[in-house]
């Protein structure tokens, strides 16, 4: 059997089964999370410096689209974090032992106030910054509580409206697919 260690080239999941699954005989892998997306084993990439590899940050993010009026949350990034004064979908990292989804909804409660349910994975993004690599996964959510309010630093926003807010570009896919869906009257 090869080294994982040495398997600079491949990806965790290539390597050692997602969490929550088990590996058979053959190699492949049995087990998904409760939303269907597959689990990866670590909660980032193994970091070498001198191999060349750079770590990847996995996370969670919440699309929180309120059901009365199709607008969707958004807050901007507080100061002393990276791209501070930014605004964001909330969301955050994912910890040893959490899928994607479960973190979505944590960081949702933690960053907004709002009990959130995480319905479908609408994208994962994979983006270098200068601070580092991340692999987001975007969930589409809705509010436990339709009436509940989020915290007074969070803002409900139309789909069109996007565009004017600055976002950190890894979002620029999903806010295009956000706004052409809105305009094509599938939101």
């Amino acid at each position: 059997m090869t080294d994982p260690s040495r398997e600079v080239d491949r990806h965790p999941s290539d390597v050692f089964p997602p969490r929550g699954g088990r590996q058979t005989p053959e190699g492949s892998v049995e087990g998904e999370d409760r939303r269907g997306v597959e689990n990866d084993p670590t909660d980032s990439e193994p970091s070498r410096a001198d191999e060349g590899v750079i770590k990847t940050t996995l996370v969670g993010i919440g699309i929180i689209r309120r059901p009365s009026d199709g607008r969707f949350l958004i807050r901007e990034r507080p100061p002393g974090t990276v791209y501070a004064g930014y605004w964001e979908f909330p969301g955050g990292k994912v910890e040893p032992g959490e899928a994607p989804a479960e973190t979505t909804e944590r960081e949702c409660l933690e960053e907004t106030g709002l009990t959130v349910r995480a319905h479908s994975l609408r994208a994962q993004i994979e983006h270098t910054y200068p601070h580092g690599r991340v692999r987001l996964h975007f969930f589409d959510c809705t509010p436990a509580d339709p009436s509940a309010q989020p915290d007074p630093a969070c803002r409900w926003v139309l789909a069109s409206e996007l565009p004017s807010y600055r976002f950190p570009e890894a979002n620029e896919p999903v806010l295009a697919q956000l706004v052409a869906e809105a305009s094509a009257g599938l939101s």
